[in-house]
Protein backbone atom coordinates (compact mmCIF):
# COMPACT_ATOMS: atom_id res chain seq x y z
CA UNK A 1 0.00 0.00 0.00
CA UNK A 2 1.39 3.42 -1.22
CA UNK A 3 1.61 6.36 1.15
CA UNK A 4 2.12 9.30 -0.44
CA UNK A 5 2.95 12.99 1.71
CA UNK A 6 -0.68 14.15 0.51
CA UNK A 7 -2.32 10.87 2.51
CA UNK A 8 0.06 11.68 4.98
CA UNK A 9 -0.57 15.47 5.74
CA UNK A 10 -4.33 14.73 5.28
CA UNK A 11 -4.80 12.27 8.00
CA UNK A 12 -2.38 13.88 9.88
CA UNK A 13 -4.19 17.40 9.48
CA UNK A 14 -7.72 16.19 10.27
CA UNK A 15 -6.64 14.40 13.21
CA UNK A 16 -5.06 17.68 14.45
CA UNK A 17 -8.41 19.12 14.26
CA UNK A 18 -10.23 16.21 15.61
CA UNK A 19 -8.35 16.01 18.90
CA UNK A 20 -7.13 19.82 18.83
CA UNK A 21 -10.06 21.32 18.08
CA UNK A 22 -12.04 20.73 21.04
CA UNK A 23 -8.87 21.05 23.23
CA UNK A 24 -8.20 24.50 21.56
CA UNK A 25 -12.35 25.29 22.41
CA UNK A 26 -11.77 24.34 26.24
CA UNK A 27 -8.65 26.70 26.13
CA UNK A 28 -10.05 29.55 24.53
CA UNK A 29 -13.39 29.12 26.19
CA UNK A 30 -12.00 29.43 29.73
CA UNK A 31 -9.96 32.45 28.84
CA UNK A 32 -13.09 34.76 28.07
CA UNK A 33 -15.69 32.57 31.06
CA UNK A 34 -13.60 30.72 33.37
CA UNK A 35 -17.11 29.50 35.21
CA UNK A 36 -18.03 27.49 32.88
CA UNK A 37 -14.75 25.14 33.08
CA UNK A 38 -16.37 21.80 33.70
CA UNK A 39 -19.01 22.75 30.73
CA UNK A 40 -15.49 22.81 29.04
CA UNK A 41 -14.03 20.04 29.92
CA UNK A 42 -16.96 18.03 29.38
CA UNK A 43 -17.96 18.67 26.55
CA UNK A 44 -14.09 18.48 25.19
CA UNK A 45 -13.99 14.44 26.71
CA UNK A 46 -17.08 13.54 25.47
CA UNK A 47 -15.87 14.05 22.14
CA UNK A 48 -12.72 12.96 22.11
CA UNK A 49 -14.52 10.21 23.08
CA UNK A 50 -16.88 10.12 19.87
CA UNK A 51 -13.89 10.76 17.33
CA UNK A 52 -11.32 8.29 19.44
CA UNK A 53 -14.08 5.45 19.06
CA UNK A 54 -14.47 6.27 15.01
CA UNK A 55 -10.63 6.81 14.85
CA UNK A 56 -9.83 3.51 16.78
CA UNK A 57 -12.11 1.72 14.68
CA UNK A 58 -11.16 2.62 11.47
CA UNK A 59 -6.76 2.64 12.35
CA UNK A 60 -7.96 -1.40 13.90
CA UNK A 61 -8.89 -2.17 11.12
CA UNK A 62 -6.15 -1.43 9.27
CA UNK A 63 -3.75 -2.62 12.12
CA UNK A 64 -5.29 -6.16 11.62
CA UNK A 65 -5.39 -6.02 7.58
CA UNK A 66 -1.97 -5.15 7.35
CA UNK A 67 -0.38 -6.15 10.92
CA UNK A 68 1.02 -3.59 12.77
CA UNK A 69 5.00 -4.17 11.80
CA UNK A 70 4.03 -2.89 8.36
CA UNK A 71 2.15 -0.16 9.36
CA UNK A 72 4.03 3.32 8.50
CA UNK A 73 5.10 4.69 11.89
CA UNK A 74 2.35 7.87 11.36
CA UNK A 75 -0.32 5.41 11.78
CA UNK A 76 1.23 3.58 14.21
CA UNK A 77 1.03 6.81 16.58
CA UNK A 78 -2.65 7.55 15.51
CA UNK A 79 -3.47 4.56 16.13
CA UNK A 80 -2.60 4.52 20.02
CA UNK A 81 -3.42 8.62 19.71
CA UNK A 82 -7.12 7.96 18.52
CA UNK A 83 -7.05 4.81 21.00
CA UNK A 84 -6.01 6.78 24.22
CA UNK A 85 -8.71 10.08 23.23
CA UNK A 86 -11.31 7.09 23.29
CA UNK A 87 -10.21 5.39 26.64
CA UNK A 88 -10.57 8.78 28.25
CA UNK A 89 -13.84 9.95 26.39
CA UNK A 90 -15.01 5.88 27.09
CA UNK A 91 -14.34 6.76 30.85
CA UNK A 92 -16.15 10.09 30.99
CA UNK A 93 -19.24 8.40 29.27
CA UNK A 94 -19.30 5.84 31.96
CA UNK A 95 -19.09 8.70 34.86
CA UNK A 96 -22.05 10.74 33.06
CA UNK A 97 -24.33 7.84 32.72
CA UNK A 98 -23.16 7.03 36.73
CA UNK A 99 -21.43 3.84 35.95
CA UNK A 100 -18.21 4.76 37.40
CA UNK A 101 -17.42 7.08 40.19
CA UNK A 102 -16.98 10.79 38.91
CA UNK A 103 -13.27 11.76 39.15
Amino acid sequence: MQHNRETRTLELSLTALCLGGPMLILLFGTTFDASYLGTYMLGTLLTWGIVGLIGTIIYATQWRHVGWNHLPRYRQVLTVLYTVAFVCGLWRWLALFEILPAF
